[in-house]
């Protein structure tokens, strides 16, 4: 009888720098397409050759997502390294394989670059970060039991310590943000993959091994941005902070995790933005402060960071 892979069943290991990182995931999803040009066949003596011929040489870059709890402890700050960090030579974000192991089969995403992270931050949820990205190749490395997949496995901790109601602390312009409903911070990578069809590579072409993939890219452009979801209230701010209102450079700090000030643990975000208020109606009246980050670090990490530790 024939064995099928549940997403219940995934293993997810992010391969980079010759060590493999174990990662804990709540779901993941990843694909690969090929792209198809189709050409006429109908011709003057071939009338009722209706139906186009195809050519399929080359590959699509492979996209992937998955989301993961951000822990006390190191075992998965990896994934957060991999979004933020840039290459040790030069503005490039640092790639890396990943495995999908499910019970019966592991596949392979070669050369992966994380192009989105999203941190949730919830009271009532665990502190999490869902990453997207794209890759050069996915295909299927082998049976479970058959195939290694390579690399040190990373030493993980003997408990899990989670971020669960992580605590909250927003300062922007030096006023602290009471009656918050939300807080939300995305940060995007934009890439852009070389050109890599080339008209030899297109005519060896046979099969999906053969096809052209896509190899090397570029950082064209990177978001950080987010909003700060409050009640209006009878204590408004003033200045730039009142309802209806906006500043082109304001200094904000958030923090979100567990032991705010002496011990912290969790994610950190303190650099210069612009930023927009604008009042929302509802059973309750809330405004929201919808920033975005202005300044330009030699790393990211110096502004935006997460802190790890017993």
């Amino acid at each position: 009888m024939a064995s099928y892979n549940f997403q219940k069943e995934v293993k997810v290991y992010v391969v980079y720098s010759n060590t493999k990182y174990s990662i804990d995931v709540s779901s993941i999803d990843f694909d690969q397409t090929f792209a198809e040009k189709s050409y006429n066949q109908r011709t003057l003596h071939y009338q009722k050759n209706l139906f186009e011929a195809s050519i399929i040489n080359k590959a699509n870059p492979a996209t992937f997502g998955f989301t993961m709890p951000l822990l006390k402890d190191t075992d998965l700050k990896i994934v957060f390294d991999l979004l933020v960090d840039y290459q040790t030579t030069q503005i490039n974000l640092k790639s890396f394989d990943l495995y999908i192991e499910t019970g019966t089969d592991v596949f392979k995403l070669e050369e992966c670059v994380i192009t989105n992270g999203s941190f949730a931050i919830e009271k009532s949820r665990p502190l999490s970060l869902t990453v997207s990205g794209e890759a050069s190749k996915m295909s299927f490395f082998g049976a479970v039991g058959s195939v290694t997949i390579p690399g040190s496995a990373y030493s993980r901790a003997a408990a899990l310590r989670y971020m669960a109601n992580p605590e909250l602390a927003v300062t922007l312009n030096s006023q602290s943000f009471k009656n918050i409903v939300s807080v939300s911070l995305e940060l995007q990578n934009n890439i852009k993959w070389n050109p890599y069809t080339t008209v030899h590579n297109a005519l060896t072409a046979t099969n999906a091994a053969t096809s052209m993939y896509p190899s090397t890219y570029v950082l064209t452009k990177r978001i950080l941005s987010g909003s700060i979801r409050a009640y209006v209230t009878s204590e408004k701010r003033t200045g730039e902070l009142a309802p209806q209102a906006w500043d082109s450079l304001a200094p904000l700090v958030i923090q979100t995790g567990k032991d705010i000030g002496a011990g912290f643990r969790g994610i950190t975000f303190n650099g210069n933005c612009t930023f927009t208020n604008r009042v929302t109606t509802g059973d309750v009246y809330t405004q929201n402060y919808d920033w975005r980050l202005i300044d330009n670090p030699s790393q990211l990490s110096s502004i935006l960071s997460y802190t790890t530790g017993a």
